[in-house]
């Protein structure tokens, strides 16, 4: 169990990565989208003091305060700092308004075309880093998709098809 600190550069989210002794998926889960909402962090605390890692396949990640600012100011549903709100304005941007910015983790192919992933679950990437690319089908790149940020893998997608528009992976931004 590693007691970790994800988000954007200026906003902190606590968060905790219990990975298993046991190779197997990972599971991202997340709480306090709206900072009113109190059961789920509390949950999720519970949670991770009661998964054992010895006897885990897998890694779970639990970010048990996604709006810690909102928490914090004791808001009822929206970013204090630009009153975005996480649970409706999605899929985010890099550049924008600390709600948005909070969710940038998520891009998304420019184009349909092959996913060919260069990361894995769990694993420390660099800003700058290639996340993987996308091919058409007679095998020329499309596009190559690099980290906007350094932080750590959540998820990626694992489908070959991809859709324009398509979320190819998750991170969370650590610097």
């Amino acid at each position: 169990k590693k007691r970790m600190v994800f988000g954007p550069e200026g906003y902190p989210i606590p968060g905790m990565v219990i990975s298993g002794k046991y190779p197997g998926k990972t599971l991202l889960v997340t709480a306090q989208i709206h900072s009113g909402e109190y059961p789920g962090t509390a949950a999720l605390i519970h949670l991770g003091r009661q998964l054992d890692p010895m006897v885990m396949h897998g890694t779970v990640i639990l970010l048990p305060c996604v709006n810690m600012s909102g928490f914090v100011q004791e808001t009822d549903a929206y970013i204090p700092e630009d009153h975005g709100n996480l649970n409706r304005d999605y899929p985010g941007e890099g550049n924008g308004t600390t709600a948005y910015f909070t969710k940038a983790w998520y891009p998304e192919s420019e184009e349909e075309g092959l996913w060919y992933p260069s990361i894995r679950e769990n694993t420390r990437i660099r800003k700058g880093d290639i996340l993987g690319h996308t091919e058409d089908m007679d095998g020329n790149i499309l596009h190559t998709y690099t980290a906007e940020c350094d932080g750590i893998i959540l998820y990626y997608r694992t489908f070959l098809h991809v859709s324009k528009g398509t979320p190819l992976a998750a991170y969370a931004c650590t610097s």
